[in-house]
């Protein structure tokens, strides 16, 4: 069976560039950074879900060592093509990984809404984590991501060409599965969408304890200094949470 991501990875990795399209440098990588600027020199990460490497670009000013899986080989040669540092491994994360249990940090950055099932990969984090370690997630905010939420004008704003100033939101206990295009791909990946609660209760079922919970929204600066259209600023785009393993 062909690997959708093998499909997508020429124009994905095109996207993303070197350090992320505008999202993630407006705002996953602020967040992931200040969330690991006190890791200490010799501290291992892992990057599950790593596509074409561009977090390991963004990370390797701290010279740490750092480890990256994903199952789209064609991704992963992007990543080598672009000099992305440190070890990649083709494999898939929903599966058991047999990496060691020495890691101070695993990520998954705009991960987990690709995978049908988030408990196999949450028991490899578990697994791959030193104690105290910590599980960063990184994902569109499901209450805020198209199909659930869709933007709505009133006559009012209609007549007066304004933009959208709310959105609906339906269907939002419903875990579903959909097929989305990324942005400007053609395209189009498998994308599943879970309630906040079921992200963080899984987690928890698996062993770990949630230390930080956060809904970020662009600012407006940020908007115009991105070009994007200011009412964004009215939404959360991500949501961020840290856990940690408990034993």
């Amino acid at each position: 069976m062909e690997n959708e991501w093998d499909t997508a990875a020429e124009e994905y990795s095109q996207l993303v560039g070197e350090s992320g399209d505008v999202w993630r440098r407006m705002l996953n990588n602020p967040a992931i950074l200040r969330e690991v600027s006190g890791l200490s020199k010799s501290s291992k990460v892992l990057d599950l879900g790593c596509g074409e490497g561009y977090l390991s670009r963004l990370l390797s000013q701290y010279n740490w060592e750092l480890v990256g899986v994903d199952n789209s080989q064609t991704l992963l040669d992007e990543a080598k093509r672009k000099q992305s540092p440190g070890d990649f491994i083709l494999a898939d994360i929903t599966q058991p990984l047999l990496l060691g249990d020495d890691f101070d940090v695993v990520i998954t950055n705009m991960v987990l809404m690709s995978v049908p099932d988030i408990e196999p990969v949450y028991r490899n984090v578990y697994n791959c984590l030193k104690k105290d370690g910590k599980f960063i997630v990184v994902i569109i905010h499901p209450a805020f991501r198209r199909p659930i939420a869709e933007f709505a004008k009133t006559i009012i704003d209609k007549v007066f060409r304004r933009e959208p100033f709310m959105k609906i939101v339906n269907n939002y206990m419903v875990v579903a599965k959909y097929s989305r295009r990324i942005m400007q791909c053609v395209n189009a990946t498998r994308t599943w969408h879970r309630p906040m609660s079921v992200y963080i209760q899984k987690a928890i079922d698996c062993g770990f304890k949630l230390i930080k919970i956060d809904e970020i929204a662009p600012s407006v600066s940020d908007l115009n200094k991105w070009h994007q259209p200011k009412f964004l600023a009215k939404y959360p785009n991500l949501l961020f949470m840290v856990f940690t393993k408990n034993e």
